[in-house]
Parts: C-alpha cells; sequence; structure tokens
C-alpha cells in the first residue's frame, strides 16, 4: 500500500472511531435522561407575572405546570384567586394526584427574588439547576430555602397570642389553622422550617395523604375569613408537617446546602461569613440606592465572593467531601 493510501486509511479510521464515539455519547446521554426521575415544575403565577425564565433550567424529563391565579380561562388555574400559592399547589395536587411524576416542585413566577437564598443569586433557575434530585428523593421533601432567618429553629410558637412581632404576625392564629387543616392531629407547640413556600416533594409523600385531606385543605382556603397574606404566611409553616408529619424541619444551613447543592462551606461559621459579606454587598448595590460606594470596593467583593463560593463548589464535586461535611444532617453547629 502506497503512503497516501495508509494515510487515507488512517484518516477513514479516525473518522470511524468519532463518528462511534458520538453516537455512544448520544446513546449515553439518552440512557440518562431515561433514567433521571421525572419532575413536574409547578409555577404559581399571575397574568402579570412572566416565568419564560423557565426555559433556563436544564432538568431532565421536566415538565412546566403555570397555574395562573387570576385566570379562570387558563389550562391551569385554582377553584378560585384566593390562598396564594397554597391554594395553587394544593390544587395541582388534587388535579394530578393520579397522575404525578416521580418529583413536583413548587415556586412562584419569579426569577430574581427576596425568596431565594443570596448564595442562589436571588435566583430560582440557578438554584433548580444546581438541585441534586437525588437528595429530594432520598429526603423525600426539600426545602429549596436553606437561609434560618425568620424561621427555625423554634420560629412559631403556636400557644403564643401575641401579634407584636411583625416577622411573624400570623402566630396569634396558627393553633386555629393547624387544627383546621388537620382536625385529627394534636396541635404541634412549635412549627418550623426556612421560609418561603418553595420545595420538591416526591409522589410517594404527596400520596401518603388521602386525596380527600388535600380538598379539604382547599374548602379551608376557599371558606376562610383570614386574608390572603395570612393564609398564605400560614401554609409556609404546615408543608413540613403535611407531607413528613414533622413539625420542625431546620436542617443546618451549610449542610444542607451541601447535601442538595453541592455547595459545600467547611463549617457554618464559613458560610455565616460569606453571607455577611454577600449581606454587604446587596446593601452597596447601587439600584438600592442606598449610598454610593467608594470606587473598586463593589468590584472587590464580587471578587472575593465569587473566590470563596467557587471554593466551596470544588469542595461539593467530592462525594467523599460531601459526606463529610454533611454527616448527620441534622447534628448540631460545628
Amino acid at each position: 500500500m502506497t503512503k497516501v493510501g495508509r494515510l487515507r486509511c488512517t484518516a477513514q479510521q479516525i473518522l470511524l472511531l468519532l463518528a462511534v464515539l458520538l453516537l455512544w455519547t448520544l446513546v449515553s446521554i439518552t440512557r440518562n435522561e431515561s433514567q433521571a426521575p421525572s419532575v413536574n415544575l409547578v409555577i404559581a403565577s399571575t397574568l402579570a407575572q412572566d416565568y419564560s425564565w423557565t426555559s433556563n433550567i436544564r432538568i431532565p424529563n421536566l415538565r412546566i405546570i403555570p397555574f395562573v391565579a387570576d385566570n379562570p380561562n387558563s389550562t391551569y388555574h385554582p377553584p378560585l384567586n384566593k390562598g396564594r400559592e397554597a391554594m395553587i399547589y394544593l390544587t395541582y395536587i388534587y388535579q394530578f394526584y393520579g397522575s404525578l411524576p416521580d418529583i413536583s416542585i413548587f415556586v412562584h413566577a419569579d426569577d430574581e427574588s427576596w425568596h431565594v437564598d443570596s448564595i442562589f443569586g436571588r435566583s430560582t433557575a440557578y438554584t433548580l439547576n444546581h438541585l441534586d434530585l437525588n437528595e429530594v428523593l432520598q429526603r423525600q421533601y426539600l426545602n429549596l430555602h436553606v437561609d434560618w432567618k425568620h424561621a427555625c429553629p423554634a420560629w412559631i410558637n403556636t400557644s403564643s397570642t401575641s401579634n407584636e412581632n411583625e416577622s411573624k404576625f400570623e402566630q396569634p392564629f396558627m393553633a386555629a389553622a393547624f387544627t383546621a387543616n388537620f382536625p385529627n392531629e394534636t396541635v404541634p407547640e412549635i412549627l418550623a422550617q426556612p421560609c418561603c413556600s418553595q420545595f420538591a416533594v416526591t409522589r410517594e409523600a404527596i400520596l401518603s395523604v388521602p386525596r380527600e385531606q388535600y380538598q379539604h385543605q382547599i374548602n379551608w382556603l376557599l371558606r376562610s375569613a383570614f386574608s390572603d397574606e395570612l393564609t398564605g404566611r400560614m401554609w409556609e409553616h404546615m408543608w413540613q408537617f403535611l407531607f413528613l408529619k414533622e413539625v420542625v424541619v431546620c436542617p443546618l444551613e451549610y449542610k444542607a446546602l451541601c447535601a442538595g447543592w453541592h455547595i459545600c462551606f467547611g463549617s457554618q461559621e464559613e458560610m455565616n461569613g460569606w453571607k455577611k459579606l454577600a449581606k454587604d454587598r446587596e446593601d452597596l448595590h447601587p439600584t438600592l440606592g442606598r449610598i454610593d460606594p467608594p470606587h473598586g470596593k463593589i468590584e472587590a467583593m464580587d471578587m472575593e465572593l465569587r473566590a470563596w463560593k467557587e471554593r466551596a463548589m470544588k469542595r461539593g464535586r467530592s462525594k467523599a467531601e460531601r459526606a463529610r461535611i454533611v454527616g448527620d444532617l441534622w447534628g448540631e453547629h460545628e
């Protein structure tokens, strides 16, 4: 065989090998997607809100279910625009009870929101793109918020009748709300979990509750004389009981972040340091109109925050490191 012929043969072999590798990659991707859990993303929205950001979510086997509270002609809508996101979530569960995916994720319609932790850039899309769905399957119910502020470890005291604390104005009414929604259960003294009614829950957890109970809770929202703001806030403290029969679900912040999103600070103290710097940075944001920061101050803080977070994410890429840091998810602070 001539030198040219040998080169042509070698080139053909290389092209064949590349084609085989490409085919194998496509097959692997298809196989991985078919093995990934099925997911419904339930969005509590109104006509005025834009949820087009959901096109940036990279979860395989994802189906978007947008409920529009104030449009009775929408494909998905609650029986009445009442009870805020609680009505939408319960309506979805009742309607989809017989055809649930492996995981249902419940979120508000806005991507950027204070309801989202600063470590996620206040972005729901980022939160979902980095969420470990296997952790959801393992824990059955996972709050998409990790921060303990105004939430944990013992936020709502159902025996209190005081409404002096504006941060928990719903507290004096929680015992009545709990009794109305769970009439066969003893009212717990304490209810606590991270805020803001955005969470992921498995089919098994949803089906552990009879379908009739969801209808009962929908009816309570329909008939309640409480304001929408109040009933929505009340439900923030009851989702964990609905799905897990637990009254306090407060995993340590840095451990929850590491287990659920593989962003692993070495300790709660380290995470608190990042959060303080992030809060200082947000306070300096020009659009907030608070103060005019020194030249270069914001850029320097951004660089430090990124470097700090990148170290945490690098740590989280190691399964062994994640196991070491998380340990007992519910253990004491280091």
